[in-house]
């Protein structure tokens, strides 16, 4: 069984400012760092204070859980004030999206029930459509 600390993997740079993404479990070749997995993605997302992940939405469910820090996170038309220990779920198609408005680091672990991740950011002027390496 694969094993390693998620402080140990490098972080890639995210798709938005002030934003760093560490994929634990995924597909291989495609950021599973500690190990290649045909069905499930997991990883942690850190959003530096003022980072924000706009609306998006995927083609598969997305959970998450606050692993430190507060923020707001939306999920459909709902925003929610979420802090260390809360967990949401987005479920396919649903746009979802979070800001950090603190002063302090955000950390995130996310999962995906699959690894054929594809995102969309309909807000934004050109359309990302990425897989599960480099969603956020």
């Amino acid at each position: 069984m694969p094993h390693m600390t998620v402080d140990d993997i490098p972080a890639h740079p995210g798709l938005f400012p002030g934003t760093a993404v560490r994929v634990v479990f995924g597909e291989a070749g495609r950021g599973g760092e500690v190990g290649a997995s045909a069905r499930i993605v997991l990883g942690v997302i850190t959003l530096q204070p003022g980072a924000t992940i706009p609306p998006h939405q995927h083609n598969i469910d997305e959970a998450f859980y606050v692993l430190k820090g507060s923020g707001v996170a939306s999920v459909g038309v709902d925003e929610f004030r979420v802090s260390t220990g809360d967990a949401l779920l987005s479920h396919a198609g649903e746009l979802h999206g979070f800001r950090n408005e603190s002063s302090h680091t955000v950390r995130l672990l996310f999962v995906y029930p699959g690894t054929d991740v594809k995102a969309e950011y309909p807000g934004l002027a050109q359309r990302i459509s990425k897989r599960a390496s480099r969603l956020f």
